[in-house]
């Protein structure tokens, strides 16, 4: 009778999809035993080299789509999406892939021997190998092609699931539909909760005539992932509609865009499953954190760990913060760019005695403004002033500022790329003679690959350039020689590209500094004094810091994915010189500059 509820279209549809499951998990076992069966396939190492750096972790989408599109092999294109949809579902949070959901993509899912064979050859390889060797050991090309192989199976099969998955969307198969369907072949229950491995097996393969043995045992090893060898309707919705009845994890609600038709509607709760689950129901929206009966607020920092009774940050607000956020690092890494214009060999002192043509000690508002006018560049006053602020914001730590006036190692910090030598060294300096000092030492002495001590040379390096290090004693080449040190660099004459070049990060960074002192100021006159404190609040979940990973899951919660230099980048801005936000350097950046700097 449950046979007949469904037309002869529907079933060869469902049948279809089932068929498309078995087939692809099949290709996929098989592409992992191959993999786990190179001698050289060590999980640990695999691990490594597709996260890059491996301190981090875990594996971002960024990192597992640069290597395949290096490694790619037989599909005609792999797109980010592609990986995206493959490794979210066995990602811990924020498109983490951790080396749990790592191992569960390339061991053997149906052979137990062979799946402890290789992760006791992983022990004991990283317990054997001395830990210099193994963090620069690579995998050989043919253990690459075999990872690489099994990526490209599980894409094809993600494509086929997600077209199929369409097909019975269309047709108006949900779920439960397809649940009660499959629900005929046990005979003992009339409405049961799980299928078994057997039961469906004599459905598929003895009753329909539609699949073999080994098939049935694929799909229900692909599809049950509640109960071992066995199938329940939240199963079914899994892979169905991906992520919607599941928990509100962070690790399945990162995308910024919709990776696949199913992914584009939510259901706002995790509780029991919906009566009606089917494909055009209109009810499901994005999460909303004003429908969890946990809200990131609800947890406060007097609550000591227990759910507080106050209500968290209406949802638009903590939006408004975060787009504020999110343009942030989108002006920042485009500046960051713009500053590629300006060559390194080029020293900033020249580029300061050049701008501070009175000689002053200090680049005035005026100052850049006859600069930027020399060169022609369409610079205006109100952009000056907020470049200032902006850059002065920044170097909160810094006391000996002065007003409307650049001092040189502001100067250096806002034309030098972040993670360059210069940037680095003059962050924490709060004088120019300081600063001076450190660039002259940069420039003019060279670091021990030992301990970094800068050495330089007492004579010219004319039959042997070899030297010893006076602190750890480790011999190497310098060519540096102590002479160039009374070299002045202040006094080099700019060529005109240079200058162009230094007008051109002048304005981008102006033009950048405005955007954001407008957006600081629609937040004030538009919301509650509260806004700032309470989206820290709800980000942090009631702590009164931020690490550097507590950022990016907080971003991965409200589903936003910045790539790992524009996160870089916003940890700099939020976090300079700690390691960690606190509500006071989180206000810094979120409130107007203007009469505060």
């Amino acid at each position: 009778a449950m046979e007949q509820t469904m037309s002869e279209e529907d079933r060869k549809a469902l049948v279809a999809f089932v068929k498309a499951v078995a087939e692809g998990e099949t290709a996929c076992e098989q592409a992992r035993r191959q993999l786990c069966e190179a001698p050289d396939f060590s999980p640990h190492k695999a691990f490594r080299t597709l996260g890059g750096d491996p301190s981090r972790g875990y594996v971002g989408i960024h990192s597992v789509y640069d290597w395949l599109s290096d490694h790619q092999l037989r599909l005609p294109q792999v797109l980010q999406d592609d990986v995206a949809e493959l490794l979210l579902p066995l990602c811990y949070t924020a498109s983490e892939l951790r080396y749990e959901g790592f191992l569960k993509l390339v061991l053997p899912r149906d052979d137990d021997t062979l799946s402890k064979d290789v992760l006791h050859r992983n022990v004991a390889g990283t317990s054997m190998q001395h830990p210099d060797l193994l963090k620069t050991a690579t995998l050989s090309a043919e253990t690459c092609y075999r990872m690489s192989y099994v990526l490209e199976e599980e894409i094809d099969l993600a494509r086929h699931i997600q077209f199929h998955r369409k097909v019975l969307r269309q047709a108006g198969i949900s779920p439960h539909k397809a649940f009660k369907y499959l629900s005929s072949a046990n005979l003992v229950e009339p409405n049961p909760t799980i299928l078994t491995q057997l039961e469906l097996q004599h459905f598929f393969v003895s009753r329909l005539n539609e699949l073999t043995a080994p098939q049935s045992h694929a799909f229900v090893r692909r599809v049950g992932i509640s109960i071992p060898d066995s199938l329940t309707c939240t199963d079914l919705v899994h892979i169905l509609k991906p992520w919607a009845t599941m928990p509100l994890s962070p690790c399945l609600l990162t995308s910024t865009r919709p990776i696949v038709d199913g992914l584009r509607r939510y259901t706002p709760s995790c509780g029991p499953e919906p009566k009606c689950l089917s494909a055009e129901d209109d009810s499901w929206r994005p999460p909303s954190v004003k429908l969890d009966c946990i809200t990131p607020r609800s947890i406060s920092p007097s609550a000591r760990g227990f759910l507080s009774e106050s209500i968290g940050p209406p949802e638009p607000e903590v939006y408004a913060v975060l787009n504020v956020v999110r343009q942030q690092w989108q002006l920042d890494h485009h500046v960051e760019q713009m500053k590629e214009l300006i060559p390194s060999t080029i020293p900033v002192e020249a580029i300061f005695a050049l701008i501070d043509s009175e000689e002053t000690g200090s680049i005035t508002a005026t100052d850049l403004w006859h600069f930027v006018q020399a060169c022609h560049c369409p610079l205006q006053f109100s952009g000056i002033f907020a470049l200032i602020r902006e850059v002065q914001n920044s170097r909160g730590h810094d006391r000996n500022r002065r007003a409307a006036q650049l001092s040189l190692r502001e100067l250096a910090v806002l034309l030098r790329r972040q993670g360059v030598p210069e940037h680095h060294i003059l962050e924490d300096c709060t004088s120019d003679e300081e600063a001076r000092g450190a660039l002259c030492a940069l420039r003019c002495t060279e670091a021990c690959p030992g301990c970094g001590a800068r050495i330089q040379r007492d004579a010219d390096s004319t039959s042997c350039p070899n030297v010893a290090c006076s602190f750890c004693g480790k011999a190497f080449q310098c060519f540096t020689v102590a002479d160039v040190v009374n070299k002045r660099v202040d006094n080099s004459e700019l060529p005109p590209y240079v200058q162009q070049s230094v007008c051109q990060v002048l304005k981008a960074t102006a033009d950048a500094s405005e955007e954001m002192e407008g957006l600081r100021k629609q937040l004030v006159l538009g919301y509650t004094n509260r806004i700032v404190d309470d989206t820290f609040y709800a980000l942090s979940e009631g702590k009164n810091f931020m690490t550097y990973i507590d950022l990016r899951r907080a971003l991965g919660r409200w589903r936003l994915q910045p790539s790992d230099p524009e996160l870089r980048l916003l940890w700099h801005r939020y976090a300079p010189r700690k390691k960690e936000i606190t509500l006071a350097t989180f206000a810094q950046q979120l409130q107007p500059t203007f009469g505060r700097v």
